[in-house]
């Protein structure tokens, strides 16, 4: 997740210091301020049921991956693309939710999966980090686990015209 500049700024101007303050005679701690204006965040997950998951996304977040490289001597790039949040239409979201009573899995899956491909023997000892881990192996078993991961794949290829 990219950083937030708005709590970069609130922390440079102090919010983020527990230590209490002088404000008009009372003594407060800036970040008890804070976190008293600051809207709580909600648990989706706990609030999710049948007719929350038919309604259609406030916004929709792609995730893109550009890979370049070889194929065959010759040089090629490839363009990943895939919606964020592992489902392309509402139907897939529903029956998802039917047979694990969540949708939100984008990060648990993968965590889970990287975890049995671990402790199965698909990895190396020590920490591992998610590209060390056979891809093939990684979407077959997210799509096991009823997440498959669809994307569309672009390759182009640069050809000289002579």
């Amino acid at each position: 997740y990219p950083i937030d500049p708005i709590a970069g700024a609130l922390i440079k101007m102090g919010f983020a210091r527990s230590e209490p303050i002088d404000v008009r005679g009372v003594k407060v701690s800036p970040l008890d301020v804070l976190m008293n204006l600051v809207r709580h965040p909600v648990d989706t997950f706990l609030t999710e049921d049948e007719d929350t998951v038919k309604v259609p996304p406030k916004f929709v977040d792609l995730l893109v991956v550009d890979i370049k490289g070889a194929k065959s001597g010759e040089e090629v790039a490839y363009k990943l693309s895939w919606p964020y949040n592992l489902f392309t239409n509402p139907e897939e979201r529903l029956e998802f939710y039917r047979k694990s009573g969540t949708t939100e899995i984008a990060a648990a899956v993968p965590v889970i999966v990287g975890a049995k491909m671990c402790m199965g023997g698909g990895a190396d000892r020590g920490l591992i980090a998610p590209e060390c881990l056979d891809p093939t192996k990684f979407l077959r078993m997210m799509a096991d686990m009823g997440a498959p991961v669809k994307f569309r794949e672009v390759r182009s290829q640069e050809v000289l015209v002579l």
